[in-house]
């Protein structure tokens, strides 16, 4: 998982900083994560945790594929450069 691991390639898309994440301190819940199939993510948690599934609807806690990372990586961050408006106003 990105935000508990330096070395992913992912890490520092938002700067290295997941306070979301570090106020549900899920970086001491979670144990492991393994992948069992296409289609099937395995958590290991360190003690049962109610809220545990509603805390991954968060938006920070999607899963993502691999790919589509890449290609939101190479688009680059949405907005960039500053604004500058045309000569044309639409009220």
């Amino acid at each position: 998982m990105r935000q508990m691991d330096p070395k992913n390639p992912y890490h520092n898309v938002s700067g290295g900083t997941y306070s979301n994440f570090e106020s549900l301190e899920l970086s001491t819940l979670i144990k492991s994560i393994d992948r069992v199939d296409d289609h099937t993510v395995r958590f290991t948690l360190s003690h049962p945790e109610a809220p545990f599934l509603a805390d991954l609807a968060w938006y920070f806690a999607s899963i993502h594929s691999a790919e589509y990372a890449d290609a939101m990586l190479k688009a680059g961050d949405a907005g960039e450069g500053r604004y500058e408006p045309d000569r044309h106003w639409t009220v």
